[in-house]
């Protein structure tokens, strides 16, 4: 059988891949410059294929039609730009400007869509509950229950509607009022245990002490050397691009006309920094994958 595919960024201490989304989710929706977008969209594929492709694949299918959907809808709402291409059949003007800043907004949304994605698949229950556990212990135990209870729950769910059929010989229900009155049983019943259960492992986690002050935790987590080295790569990135966005080195107009500063070399290794930024968790995924496969084929 064949092995499952490693995510060797994922990996790293769940505090450098905090880091990293962190960073790359505030670029990508604050950067409104062509080139930024395009960076920050190939590096969030590029991480999602590298990471899990059958995954990416089905996350792709979700994240592409809402660009497409919003490069559609915005020059339908928004009629700014001094370029009008045509009018639409309301009168409106169909402007240049429009198109343009739907394909900007639409990149985003999709970027964000797929780092969200990724980031479900990193952030367990366990890496957020070590995240949160000093500075919100409540929140953090909030969310590890949650995350841990949606594949409980659906399991559980399964077991309790094929108990029922079980009780009346198998059969599904044939009309659909007995297959709404069916639905609405098992989820009472689901209900009823997850309220059971989330009393019962808030009981247990007070009795054990959690959140009290000086209490330590177990973690399978130590900051080595390599996440320091990836930390600092990271925050000096992260800071040189928030600089030369500051500075508005990377700026981009779209409203009233399409409008951009020349592009300076400065500007360029924004660019070029934010590039390599997004790129970190695909490059370390290939140089893992390299690695095993050297190591597995004995060359």
């Amino acid at each position: 059988m064949k092995a499952a595919k490693r995510d060797g960024f994922g990996e790293y201490h769940p505090t450098v891949c905090l880091a990293w989304f962190v960073a790359a989710l505030g670029f990508s929706m604050t950067l409104k410059h062509p080139v930024c977008l395009t960076l920050s969209l190939l590096g969030a594929i590029a991480y999602a294929i590298t990471r899990n492709p059958r995954k990416a694949w089905r996350d792709l299918a979700i994240s592409m039609p809402m660009l497409l959907l919003t490069v559609v809808m915005n020059p339908l709402f928004s009629h700014e730009g001094i370029t009008i291409l045509r009018y639409l059949p309301d009168g409106n003007p169909l402007t240049l400007e429009s198109i343009c800043y739907g394909l900007v907004a639409g990149s985003m949304l999709a970027t964000t869509i797929l780092l969200f994605f990724t980031m479900t698949g990193v952030f367990t229950s366990d890496k957020l509950a070590y995240l949160l556990s000093k500075a919100a212990p409540a929140l953090g135990l909030i969310f590890s229950m949650t995350l841990s209870f949606v594949p409980r729950f659906r399991h559980h769910g399964v077991e309790v509607l094929r108990a029922r059929r079980a009780l009346k010989g198998g059969n599904a229900p044939s009309s659909g009022r007995e297959k709404w009155r069916e639905a609405g049983r098992v989820i009472s019943a689901m209900a009823a245990w997850c309220l059971e259960g989330s009393m019962a492992t808030a009981d247990s986690m007070r009795c054990r002490g959690y959140g009290m002050p000086g209490r330590t935790a177990f973690h399978l987590w130590r900051f080595e050397t390599r996440d320091a080295i990836l930390m600092a790569g990271i925050l000096a990135l992260s800071g040189y691009v928030l600089v030369g966005q500051l500075s508005g080195a990377v700026a981009f107009a779209y409203y009233p006309a399409i409008a951009a500063p020349n592009l300076s070399p400065y500007g360029i290794s924004v660019m070029a920094s934010q590039g390599l930024l997004f790129a970190v968790p695909a490059a370390i995924n290939i140089w893992e994958d390299f690695r095993w496969h050297s190591l597995t084929s004995g060359t």
